[in-house]
């Protein structure tokens, strides 16, 4: 954190061109393109900075990773003031000159409810969209979640947070400004279900995905994972021309030669309170729920 510091406090803001950033919910295939497109010869990648970000903006610790102040899921361009912009500035361009790149791809799935705040900072920033079949999310989201757990003295982490933290910010804050999913909050805050709890964030940040397309139609493109892992020798090249990043075969070929097509869309067990909602931003993002 001192070096951070030291780098945001610099009076001299850096110049950081057309950052990419990978959103969508997690376990939709973000850190494999972020991994892929690093291999570009002119890439940075940077996988969930968070660090970088609390520096800038101490209130988007969603999982407490970093102190116990309160924090926010939603940040928008109000948010964003000088000394926050130059910051995020400052530590992106010390991360290139360090790295000897010239293109940021930031892959931190949370932003996708921040994507006026990162324009706010970035007019010129590119976002990337990924959505995936939301039965198999729920399902990597629970196992990721499982393996990954950690038991302290005084607190429980994992896929939600330093005791639940990141769980109780997405229904405090989300669900209940969410029209479909208001008047369930208080039943759904008590969902221990690990399947139930990734389908109302697979829901959540799959809509919050669809409308950022339609907003920022010029700076934003959506991706479907099935796609990306289908047909990585067409998707990657388009991708690259969206990203203003030249054509590089050491990309595609590692692409195509890694990604591997796997079953998809065996059905999980919804909560009666979220089972029509979720088939319906499943129908809405292009997938079948049958």
């Amino acid at each position: 954190m001192p070096f951070a510091r030291a780098i945001a406090n610099r009076s001299k803001e850096g110049f950081v061109d057309r950052p990419v950033f990978i959103l969508g919910s997690g376990r939709t295939g973000t850190t494999v393109l972020g991994k892929i497109l690093s291999l570009h010869r002119s890439v940075g990648f940077l996988n969930e900075p968070k660090l970088m970000w609390h520096a800038a903006y101490p209130g988007e610790d969603l999982n407490g990773n970093y102190g116990e102040e309160p924090a926010q899921y939603r940040l928008d361009g109000a948010d964003a003031d000088e000394h926050v912009a130059a910051c995020i500035k400052n530590l992106y361009s010390t991360y290139l000159s360090v790295t000897r790149n010239t293109r940021i791809v930031d892959k931190y799935p949370e932003l996708i409810f921040r994507a006026a705040f990162v324009k706010q900072i970035f007019p010129d920033a590119r976002f990337i969209v990924l959505t995936r079949n939301g039965y198999d999310t729920c399902r990597s989201v629970s196992a990721w979640s499982e393996a990954h757990k950690e038991s302290h003295d005084d607190s429980n982490i994992d896929w939600w947070g330093r005791n639940n933290r990141k769980w109780i910010y997405l229904v405090d804050q989300l669900v209940r400004s969410n029209e479909t999913l208001r008047s369930s909050a208080g039943e759904i805050a008590h969902f221990t279900d690990p399947d139930n709890m990734a389908a109302v964030e697979w829901m959540l940040s799959t809509k919050e995905g669809l409308t950022l397309v339609q907003d920022y139609q010029d700076s934003t493109i959506r991706l479907r994972y099935e796609k990306l892992v289908s047909s990585p020798e067409r998707v990657i090249p388009e991708l690259l021309d969206f990203c203003g990043l030249s054509h590089d075969p050491v990309v595609v070929n590692y692409a195509t030669a890694s990604l591997k097509e796997k079953p998809t869309g065996r059905p999980i067990q919804l909560h009666p309170l979220i089972d029509n909602y979720f088939h319906q931003v499943m129908s809405e993002s292009g997938y079948t729920s049958d």
